[in-house]
């Protein structure tokens, strides 16, 4: 089977590029909305005296799922709109592919680092920076977030411990 490359030019590939990053988008974003199993359901369902621990900490990576998705969709939109721009470049064509390969590629790997480390972010925001609106004077918020930093301090460091 022989495949004809030559119709292809550097906004198609950055088009393709843009296609895919959307589809990581759409894969965050489905991930933080569908993919709850039956017993998270029912954890995060359940009646508890002061709070609900599964549900505080499932809504929080919920939200980092929808900002990674939220940031790879824009990326995608914004590489399909560049590709509409009429701009003439001097760069090779296969070394700017190259770039744009490595640059998504790069904010992929950047979106799993930084959703990881976001939960963690929020925690910390709400335990030990929050100082104003509403609910500074919530210390069962402020507590139920120390409780929840403990709890993944503990859950690293028996990880690093197994290393």
């Amino acid at each position: 089977m022989n495949v004809d490359l030559s119709h292809f030019t550097v906004a198609n590939i950055w088009s393709i590029f843009g296609l895919i990053m959307d589809l990581v988008g759409v894969i965050f974003l489905g991930f933080a909305f569908f993919s709850k199993s039956f017993d998270d359901l029912r954890k995060e369902s359940g009646t508890f005296f002061n709070y609900n621990p599964s549900l505080f900490l499932n809504l929080l990576d919920q939200k980092a799922s929808g900002v990674a998705g939220t940031v790879a969709l824009s990326l995608g939109f914004l590489q399909q709109f560049i590709v509409n721009i009429p701009i003439s470049t001097s760069i090779p064509s296969l070394v700017l592919v190259a770039v744009l390969l490595f640059f998504n590629i790069l904010i992929v790997v950047g979106l799993l680092v930084c959703k990881k480390y976001y939960v963690l972010y929020q925690l910390a925001k709400i335990a030990l920076f929050w100082d104003k609106g509403k609910f500074q004077d919530d210390v069962q918020v402020k507590g139920r977030a120390f409780q929840e930093m403990i709890i993944i301090g503990k859950v690293k460091m028996q990880e690093i411990q197994r290393r």
